[in-house]
């Protein structure tokens, strides 16, 4: 075992004390974070820009009518991807009103359609951020294909806090290298004992737009709904809360049903307010997950499976159970569940995407609450226009880290 992995938990400790503060803000004010910028300075791409295809069936984007481009931009979108890895899970959402980047997150066992490896991940990152951009992480939990890229896609650049469910130590040997690295870099590195829950809108899960008077107030509160439910990795999912503009997105690791379990339908947020949700443990069904009691309990309109060829995910009885709430306005579309050992194709409109079939997932919303949703097989052939679209972000600046706030964590 190598000699890190048994200083972790002293190192981690001392850190987080070491950030307390008996002055935090309470729950219903900002609770700001990195160093100001006045500009941000996005490269300039040497290849002539190429807009976002029509969408067409069988071809680049496929979804629900796409809002207007001039609404977007007008009115600070909130965009969230899932990322095709194969048999693994990589999400990212960039912050409406500051330049923040939140992974949900990032690792693969590879087995997959579409499956982008590190350096493609690593490459649709640099597309969309700049090195002003503050980056935050959280890992559901200790599994490998939850977590084995993000040393290498997010290497060498400032992380401003790691969030994970369980112990740090409890993750694979690179990750938590990394982690102990990006903590002597000043990283804060967050986690709690036992079942826990948020009481009020975390600090780092949290966007922030500027008050106009030199603060900043919360514009996107994110919650940890719950993590650390049951003994099991899967049990122990972070599973996270985001909303915007009344929008609410679940992020839902590979939470069991002793997750579900343990999971209040109104506390801290109201699961039947969600319109997009990520389906559990890949679409599986073992260990309870992606019960029906859950569906019923969310009633999501949109549900992303990130799946490859293992296991036969998404089982088809899980996407099963969330049809019921699904929107079927969608652009015709094939996806493949398992059922008894075999592949199942099904055409639909109903709003469910999988990865290892229908490519990269984006969901964007404005701060109206109006949100659109496609998929893209062939997004990295885009990635010029995705980087233009990126640059629409430029005048966006980072709440400033001095501004944070955390009492000690253990």
């Amino acid at each position: 075992m190598p000699l890190f992995r048994l200083l972790l938990p002293v190192l981690l400790i001392v850190a987080t004390q070491s950030q307390a503060s008996s002055s935090c803000p309470g729950p219903a004010q900002a609770r700001p974070e990195q160093t100001a910028d006045a500009t941000t300075s996005w490269a300039t791409h040497a290849d002539a820009a190429t807009a976002w295809p029509d969408a067409q069936p069988g071809l680049d984007w496929l979804g629900s009518t796409e809002l207007p481009t001039s609404s977007l931009a007008a009115a600070r979108p909130m965009t969230i991807y899932t990322i095709p890895v194969g048999s693994g899970n990589c999400q990212m959402m960039l912050c409406p009103s500051e330049n923040r980047m939140m992974m949900f997150d990032c690792g693969s066992t590879g087995a997959g359609n579409l499956g982008w490896n590190r350096a493609d991940v690593g490459q649709f990152i640099a597309a969309n951020i700049n090195d002003q951009t503050a980056i935050v992480v959280s890992i559901s939990h200790p599994d490998a294909d939850h977590s084995n890229y993000l040393p290498d896609v997010l290497a060498g650049r400032p992380v401003r806090a790691v969030l994970v469910s369980k112990h740090p130590s409890d993750y694979p040997a690179a990750v938590v290298a990394w982690m102990g690295q990006l903590q002597q870099d000043g990283t804060t590195i967050q986690w709690r004992n036992g079942i826990y829950r948020s009481q009020a809108p975390d600090q780092y899960l949290s966007c922030y737009a500027p008050d106009g008077q030199g603060g900043w107030n919360i514009d996107v509160p994110g919650f940890i709904v719950m993590m650390n439910a049951g003994a099991t990795a899967n049990d122990s999912s972070m599973v996270i809360a985001q909303q915007y503009a009344g929008f609410q997105s679940l992020f839902t690791g590979d939470m069991t049903g002793a997750t579900e379990f343990q999971i209040d339908p109104n506390i801290p947020v109201a699961l039947d307010n969600t319109k997009v949700i990520t389906g559990a443990h890949h679409g599986a069904i073992s260990h309870g997950s992606n019960s029906p009691q859950w569906t019923a309990a969310n009633q999501g309109k949109l549900v992303m499976f990130s799946s490859g060829t293992r296991f036969h995910h998404p089982r088809c009885a899980a996407v099963g159970n969330y049809f019921p709430y699904l929107f079927n306005n969608a652009a015709q579309h094939q996806f493949q569940c398992g059922d008894n050992g075999q592949w199942q194709t099904y055409n639909t409109q109903n709003a469910v995407y999988v990865t290892n079939n229908n490519g990269l997932i984006r969901v964007r919303v404005n701060d109206q609450g109006q949100w659109d949703y496609q998929a893209a097989q062939n997004a990295l052939v885009h990635l010029n226009a995705i980087e233009l679209q990126a640059r629409d972000r430029q005048h966006l600046t980072t709440r400033p880290a001095e501004l944070d706030c955390l009492g000690p964590v253990n």
